[in-house]
């Protein structure tokens, strides 16, 4: 019983350490007492405020490595860096469309819109991969485009002998009848 009072009075004293941070930074951008109020209230205001507050945080943590990282990926191409695939914003849930056809990349862009989709971009392909992916399918990210001269890179995932593989392929290539596209809610 012991370590249980002293995990609670632990995580009472980090929450309390927590919310005068908070505080304090709301204070720094001179928002009233009010408005705090607002934020802690139980309405639909108060709910909106802190999902808010939760989504720039989810934001914040997604940086390329670390969702690489979490992707526990087998293989890596070297190309998919911050500075080839700079931060986006995590627009929502991942779709996967599959065609079963051969398909180009404007055509499988064209399908998905007719559904109200568009191309997910690189950090929602990630997110599906650490969530989602079976490991096995291919699944292509034509919404984050690398050109490192004058062809244009993608990011999709793949199995390579029985591992999880983050590479890059031509958006202007075409896709086999296996492969699949993330896509998110426009």
């Amino acid at each position: 019983m012991a370590k249980n009072i002293s995990a609670i009075v632990s995580g009472a004293g980090w929450l309390a350490s927590f919310a005068d941070a908070l505080f304090k930074a709301l204070r720094e951008r001179q928002i009233s007492d009010e408005d705090v109020h607002r934020l802690a209230a139980d309405t639909k205001e108060g709910r909106v405020l802190i999902g808010k507050i939760a989504d720039l945080f989810a934001e914040a943590r997604h940086t390329l490595s670390d969702m690489i990282s979490a992707g526990k990926f087998h293989s890596v191409n070297s190309n998919i860096t911050e500075e080839h695939f700079p931060s986006e914003k995590i627009r929502g849930k991942v779709k996967i469309f599959h065609f079963d056809r051969f398909i180009s990349s404007e055509d499988a862009t064209k399908e998905m819109g007719k559904e109200g989709y568009g191309p997910a971009n690189i950090y929602e392909l990630l997110e599906y991969a650490e969530k989602d992916w079976n490991g096995k399918d291919t699944v292509v990210a034509l919404g984050s485009v690398w050109r490192p001269l004058s062809d244009r890179s993608v990011a999709y995932l793949w199995d390579v002998s029985g591992g999880r593989s983050l590479s890059l392929f031509w958006f202007d290539g075409g896709w086999d009848a296996w492969s699949r596209f993330a896509a998110v809610r426009k």
